[in-house]
């Protein structure tokens, strides 16, 4: 049986629609929302969930459990049912996990940074403290001092891409792993998801030049790592964890 997840931001509301959920209180599941008649369509007219291939593509703040009912409309990146209520929010996703697994997602592509720029360790520098900061062992202002040279860094790399035509995508690849490394070190909720896109883009950057097969693989690839390594801290296991 297919589990479908909502995720939400940190007041309960949908972050794409204007819709308040109702949330689960007390170890109870949150009231059905109401029956939506006529066509689905997406993005327009559905409640949205995700399974679990498609959950990081959609991460914010919370991560809920849904029931559903009736006939799923499955549109590849997300799904959409007319009822649904939320039973339970995954309490293992919260501020510590969401940056641990933002530094998963940089440190996983680095090597696309680093194998042109083995002597540059600012985007490395940037996710060790992000990582410290998430277990309390870093300081807001130590973290502040990363993000600046890491935002160099990006610049850099983002400089070579643009004057690089031949190796554009491989430029791309580097840019975006340093992007990944950056997002690491921001603000919780948001720099899971941005990390996880940089990561996964700088993965199928790298494989352009091997044509398009070899370049939806690398993406697909990326996003399956990204998904397990999601599941393991969702599943509560050991967060300390390396590539």
């Amino acid at each position: 049986m297919t589990t479908y997840y909502k995720t939400l931001k940190a007041d309960g509301m949908s972050p794409y629609q204007n819709t308040k959920y109702h949330l689960p209180h007390d170890g109870k599941p949150g009231r059905w929302m109401p029956y939506l008649k006529g066509k689905l369509v997406e993005n327009k007219h559905g409640y949205h969930v995700v399974n679990k291939d498609q959950l990081v593509c959609w991460l914010d703040a919370r991560i809920f459990v849904c029931e559903t009912r009736g006939k799923v409309l499955d549109w590849g990146a997300k799904c959409g049912f007319r009822p649904i209520r939320l039973v339970s929010e995954l309490t293992t996703w919260n501020e510590r996990t969401q940056r641990l697994f933002a530094c998963d997602c940089a440190e996983h592509v680095l090597g696309n940074f680093e194998n042109k720029y083995p002597d540059d360790d600012r985007p490395r520098k940037a996710i060790e403290v992000a990582r410290a900061f998430a277990n309390g062992t870093a300081t807001e202002e130590e973290l502040s001092a990363v993000v600046s040279a890491a935002y160099s860094a990006r610049s850099a790399a983002r400089s070579a891409a643009r004057s690089a035509a031949r190796s554009a995508a491989r430029s791309a690849a580097r840019s975006a792993a340093v992007s990944a490394a950056v997002s690491a070190a921001r603000s919780a909720a948001r720099s899971a998801a941005y990390s996880a896109r940089s990561a996964a883009y700088s993965a199928r950057s790298a494989a352009y030049s091997a044509r398009s097969a070899a370049y939806s693989a690398a993406y697909s690839a990326e996003r399956a790592w990204q998904t397990n390594r999601l599941f393991e801290y969702l599943d509560g296991g050991d967060h300390e964890r390396r590539n």
